[in-house]
């Protein structure tokens, strides 16, 4: 995937995780799964593990979205480094100055 691809997801990530509507239903299941939990009878031990692994689900969504949005900001730095390299290298060319590497 090109750097402006994972810059343009990263965005779209953030977009996501900041989203009032997002928030709001990740925070009420959340709340629904902790309070099925609260319900289930401690002998079951299925109702519990479910309720666990639904948690754990919203979990990674949340997670993966915000690895998605924390490489399109690592993206957007290697773009930025590479353009300052390029700026340098073409000043020492304009001014007569090989670059040393």
């Amino acid at each position: 995937m090109s750097l402006e691809t994972e810059v343009s997801r990263g965005m779209q990530a953030r977009e996501v995780l900041e989203n009032d509507l997002f928030k709001e239903a990740v925070e009420k299941t959340q709340q629904d799964i902790f309070d099925k939990f609260a319900a289930t009878d401690p002998t079951d031990k299925e109702g519990m593990v479910i309720q666990r692994l639904r948690l754990k689900c919203l979990a990674d969504i949340t997670r993966n979205l915000q690895d998605v949005m924390n490489t399109g900001v690592l993206a957007e730095q290697q773009i930025n480094h590479e353009l300052t390299m390029a700026q340098k290298l073409k000043e020492r060319v304009s001014r007569g100055i090989r670059a040393v590497w």
